[in-house]
């Protein structure tokens, strides 16, 4: 009986460490040590490797206020199978064991050698020698590399196959270091690159100026145009900002000087005395961009975009949404004198090699650059170069890539060849032959769409995929090649970029007509006085805007809903985004809305949808709305209402979040959190359903804009249900423990 009882006291103790064994860890999962990055945070998904002989290359920025000391390791996690091989005659129960070896690199350094003899799951760790801690790349990058060589496969019948499993961990101590703040390096380290998420806040003045809002969106177009999804931004006021946001985010102070008092907390290469920037006499409209460590947090950077005038705070803009500064008396200080806003001619040659565009990105970004293009098996397998589009211009038909290569004769012209792509689309393909092999050089020409092109820097690439033609070829001995001569050239013919007016049907065609202008010069945002959650709103449209153009720079214009007047009104294409109570301008449109508002209300009156429902003030609700423009009928007016903040954050998501703006159709849609439902109130029947998007949260309150680690989706309710699952399994536990012992007792 004793026994018994100790069997039934072990019970509950056996629970309570698989239930601490469930939730603790679980609970731990989320916390990483600020030394390690995983595989996953790099790479989407594992890593393969075929035998006999592969390789394969992953690239990953860090922040630029880490400096790597020693003691960096490698710990490698991954599957290894293959077959094992039985010799003729031999006993089988004892194969011969092949296999092969993995060798390690970290930028260009081995780091270790793996012999591969046992199948498996098989974890190894490398020290990372000092040398081999510096990127040897001119993005700064750091760059991983593994190499499987397992040629016995071609003399016994094995196959070998690597998975590198993203659990794979670097533990990388570091120093925090000052993060260098020349502009030259624009907009590192605001935007750094990182396998970290990097955040930025825009802080405007308390009563900022229409000039000032547009100040802040350029910016946030220029950077969405620079950083793309890299840079996670938002927008609050000098008021707003708190001590949490100054220490978790990178600033951009946006506005003039005398409405930017957080200038005298920094130590500035160009200080603004009295709320002044001491100009220049003549240069008072002068912009001035400057970028200094943060005094509220290590790591971080705060960027000024600033002037004595509204005039100078939208030059300062518009250069730093060119993404070019050039440093004035210190390397972290620019002093913008004019804005070409004006599309001008271009001025660069028509024909350039490989060699010129070589040297212009040499002089462009200070670094070596290389003409002669070697491409090779498990090793480089794409060259890139960059030639510049002024904005306004285009390529005529006549525009091409001459290409001058030659390859190995060993290839397997079946598999192998060469890609060529401009800006990520494919232009042409290469196939090579014994008789493309036989001459040094080969010419290949490929027309150049003027479709493809877009303004300011284009990225010509030339990716090669190399297959042996025995794949028992052992790369080490560099006989398979393809070299890209110096001689290759681009034809570059140019021609005004005339862009035909639209007609915008529905929906589904925005982000056009606003992106069709490169510089979104023919767009302008209507904005509510005093609505911080409009203008986040608004920032959000405006960074979204600026990547998909990917425009030199950005010249939209920015207005009250009470200021804009004529011709204004009929010049351009209009973003309105608030409530509709608080623009002025609604009340003038209001019987042309797809879904018109009732007086003082910020309810649309939805009487074309199929089902009608009553929605309170209180319940949150946004509206994406497309009319003709009243003032001019070539343009057109995309309104994002909401009848409350979070129902404006929400017409503004449906601009710019994939999922949800994929579903847009029709004139009209209502947005209720992940759902969005949309019609056509120009045709007499109900045309369009309900789309449901799940797993698409509300945006955050201006209270909760700090940006840092994201949180766990697991459900809220899991824990508790837990806990109150043990509880009931410990009661009866303890009922069945009390009953055997008192029986234990009477026996």
């Amino acid at each position: 009986m004793k026994n018994n009882f100790f069997t039934l006291l072990i019970v509950p103790l056996v629970i309570l460490s698989l239930f601490f064994g469930l939730v603790l860890p679980a609970q731990a999962q989320g916390i990483s040590t600020p030394n390690e990055i995983s595989l996953l945070q790099i790479s989407a998904s594992e890593i393969q490797l075929n035998g006999p002989y592969d390789s394969s290359t992953v690239t990953f920025g860090l922040p630029a206020s880490w400096n790597l000391t020693a003691g960096a390791k490698l710990q490698l996690n991954m599957a290894v199978s293959f077959s094992t091989v039985v010799k003729q005659g031999a006993d089988i129960t004892a194969p011969v064991v092949q296999g092969g070896t993995l060798t390690v690199r970290f930028n260009g350094v081995t780091v270790g050698v793996l012999s591969l003899n046992e199948t498996g799951e098989v974890s190894s760790v490398f020290v990372l020698p000092a040398s081999s801690l510096v990127s040897q790349r001119s993005d700064g990058r750091m760059e991983l590399s593994f190499v499987l060589d397992s040629g016995i496969s071609c003399f016994v019948n094995q196959q070998m196959t690597v998975f590198v499993h993203t659990n794979t961990l670097f533990t990388l101590p570091h120093e925090d270091v000052t993060p260098d703040t020349s502009l030259i390096n624009f907009p590192r380290p605001l935007n750094q690159d990182s396998v970290f998420a990097e955040t930025a806040i825009v802080v405007v003045p308390d009563q900022p100026s229409s000039t000032e809002l547009r100040a802040a969106l350029t910016v946030a177009a220029g950077l969405g145009s620079m950083a793309g999804t890299g840079l996670t931004m938002d927008m609050t006021t000098i008021g707003k900002l708190t001590p949490e946001q100054q220490a978790a985010n990178q600033l951009i102070l946006v506005g003039k000087a005398a409405s930017l008092p957080l200038l005298n907390d920094l130590t500035l290469p160009f200080s603004a005395g009295g709320g002044q920037f001491k100009l220049e006499s003549g240069s008072e409209d002068n912009g001035v961009v400057q970028m200094v460590t943060s005094p509220w947090a290590a790591g971080k950077v705060v960027l000024i975009v600033a002037g004595n005038t509204d005039a100078g705070v939208l030059k300062a803009s518009q250069a730093v949404s060119t993404g070019l500064l050039r440093p004035n008396s210190s390397p972290n200080l620019a002093i913008v004198k004019q804005v070409q806003s004006n599309q001008i001619a271009a001025t660069a040659p028509v024909d350039q090699t490989l060699t010129d565009l070589a040297l212009a990105e040499k002089k462009l970004l200070a670094a070596p650059g290389k003409a002669i293009k070697t491409l090779r098996f498990g090793s480089t397998s794409s060259a890139s170069y960059r030639f510049f589009m002024p904005a306004g211009q285009t390529v005529s038909p006549d525009a091409y890539f001459d290409l001058v290569f030659g390859h190995s004769t060993l290839l397997n012209y079946t598999r192998s060849g060469l890609v060529v792509m401009v800006n990520g689309q494919p232009i042409g393909t290469v196939r090579m032959s014994d008789t493309t092999a036989a001459k040094t050089t080969n010419h290949t020409q490929f027309s150049i769409p003027s479709t493809v092109i877009v303004p300011g820097y284009n990225k010509l690439e030339i990716r090669a995929n190399l297959i042996p033609n025995d794949a028992c070829t052992n790369p080490q001995f560099d006989g398979l090649w393809v070299t890209i001569w110096p001689e290759s050239s681009v034809h570059l013919p140019l021609i005004p970029n005339q862009v035909a007016p639209i007609s915008v049907v529905d929906l589904t065609a925005y982000p056009a007509p606003f992106i069709l202008e490169p510089t979104l010069s023919t767009t302008a945002f209507v904005l509510p006085h005093n609505d911080l959650d409009a203008w986040r709103s608004a920032l959000r449209i405006a960074n979204f805007l600026g990547n998909r153009t990917q425009g030199a720079f950005f010249t939209f214009a920015t207005f009250y809903g009470d200021e804009i007047k004529d011709p204004e009104r009929a010049q351009y294409h209009l973003l309105m985004v608030g409530r509709p109570s608080q623009l002025p301008v609604i009340s003038e449109i209001n019987p042309n809305l797809p879904a018109p508002f009732g007086s003082s209300s910020d309810i649309a009156i939805e009487s074309n949808m199929q089902v009608q429902f009553s929605i309170p003030e209180s319940s949150p609700t946004g509206y994406v709305e497309l009319l003709a423009s009243p003032w001019n009928p070539d343009n057109i007016i995309v309104a994002a209402l909401g009848n409350s903040p979070e129902g404006v954050s929400w017409a503004a998501s449906a601009l710019v979040d994939a999922p949800l703006r994929s579903r847009l159709a029709g004139n009209f849609a209502a947005i209720s959190g992940s759902q969005v439902i949309t019609t056509d109130t120009r045709l007499t029947s109900f045309v369009a359903g309900t789309d449901t998007i799940q797993g698409i949260a509300p945006d955050a309150s201006p209270a909760n804009i700090v940006l840092s680690s994201p949180t766990s989706n697991q459900p809220g309710w899991i824990l508790p249900a837990i806990y109150v699952a043990f509880a009931l399994i410990l009661i009866v536990l303890i009922i069945v423990i009390v009953g055997a012992w008192l029986r234990s007792r009477k026996a």
